[in-house]
């Protein structure tokens, strides 16, 4: 019998055996290759993420510097226009109603000329308006005549370290309305901003009890409305901008004011003021404050709407330290060593925060994990960050099915 066996198995076998073997083998210059480009994608990450942080964190400080001149501009003009040891204007709540009035018309003008500015119509129901945009504008109604009148006995050192406190009654709204979460060294960093202020005014003023109160209360007034304003800008994130704001919240404002006018001051004391012997003048020097109170406001709106509540607050230690260095120059108020260690210690106290939250901004941007709640000088919203080619790759996927 024959046996019909081969001697040797067919090349073709020991080809796909040898195909086979040589599969089994790890590419050593593939690998090599894509370890070189995670290192590449890793740095154009960070690379990215730096450029979006350093031109949003301009963007934010060039309001901020903005809001920092209109306010410390605003607060000399109001003291010396208010102060009984200056032009002495009685009619503080009269005189927020004319700024309502200014902003209102410019908010107006605005829109017209830029209708992607104009609010979408039925942008609160019933009960936002209610619970939220009323009480809004009561507050700041509200917090403009205590700080007005509050002016007229009390220094503008005085007022403004009282004005400081308003960071604790903004925490405290913001923890209610659970816009932050309470961090032991969130309000570490607010205590010793908040003790700098105290030392600065500590050694300087003299002490009024009921301009004191007045502006107590303003402070509380304050922090209520801002965050109020953050709760109505995220309800409303697109139609919600410094302008129609002020759209918004003018009726409920002006009306509170007129109001608070009509029963403390008197329309009798409104017609007859000596105020108005001043002519042209006078009607200028109640515009003036209006127009600046718009810019002030346009500012530092954008300003929270970039970054946080927070973020505005220990700004505005800074724009505090500016306005009492603008209050021993034009008004002559007295700083001492005390008072110099007191700016030094709340510049420290503005400096820890922001590194402190920049390092945590850039740390959850590179993890992709944000919060969208408090932030430095930039909103995690306008960081940019590059998707992973495993990321494209899973999405592309996902199109297909």
């Amino acid at each position: 019998m024959t046996d019909n066996t081969p001697l040797l198995k067919p090349l073709t076998s020991l080809s796909t055996v040898s195909h086979q073997y040589v599969e089994a083998v790890p590419d050593i210059n593939e690998n090599l290759d894509n370890s070189l480009n995670d290192e590449l994608s890793n740095k154009s990450l960070h690379d990215n993420v730096n450029k979006n942080m350093i031109k949003n964190i301009s963007i934010n400080l060039g309001f901020m510097f903005s809001w920092f001149f209109f306010s410390t501009l605003l607060s000399v003009f109001n003291k010396w226009l208010f102060s009984e040891t200056h032009l002495n204007f009685t009619l503080p709540l009269f005189s927020g109603c004319i700024h309502i009035i200014i902003e209102y018309c410019f908010s107006i003008i605005i829109m017209k000329l830029f209708p992607q500015f104009q609010p979408a119509e039925n942008s609160f129901e019933v009960m936002d308006n209610l619970t939220k945009v009323i009480p809004c504008g009561v507050a700041t109604s509200l917090e403009i005549g205590f700080s007005n009148a509050s002016l007229r006995s009390i220094s503008l050192s005085l007022y403004t370290m009282c004005k400081s406190s308003s960071l604790g009654f903004v925490l405290l709204f913001s923890f209610i309305f659970g816009l932050e979460k309470m961090r032991a060294s969130l309000i570490i960093v607010v205590v010793i901003i908040t003790i700098g202020v105290v030392m600065m005014a500590s050694t300087q003023t003299e002490f009024v009890f009921q301009g004191f109160i007045m502006v107590i209360i303003a402070s509380a007034l304050g922090g209520l409305k801002w965050s109020l304003v953050q709760i109505l800008s995220i309800k409303n994130s697109v139609a919600f901008n410094p302008f129609s704001f002020i759209y918004i919240l003018s009726p409920s404002i002006f009306f509170s004011l007129i109001i608070l006018s009509i029963l403390v001051e008197g329309i009798k004391n409104i017609i007859y003021t000596p105020f108005w012997n001043y002519g042209v003048n006078s009607v200028i020097m109640l515009i003036f404050p209006g127009i600046v109170a718009f810019a002030m406001i346009v500012s530092e709106y954008w300003l929270i709407k970039r970054t946080s509540i927070i973020t505005l607050s220990v700004a505005g230690i800074c724009k505090e330290v500016i306005t009492m260095g603008a209050s021993a120059i034009f008004f002559k108020d007295h700083l001492d060593l005390i008072n110099i260690l007191g700016f030094i210690v709340t510049i420290v106290g503005i400096i820890l925060y922001n590194i402190m939250k920049y390092y945590a901004l850039k740390e959850e941007s590179l993890s992709q994990k944000l919060d969208y709640k408090t932030v430095p000088l930039v909103s995690k919203s306008r960081i940019s960050v590059a998707e992973s080619p495993q990321d494209t790759e899973e999405n592309l996927v996902k199109e297909q099915a």
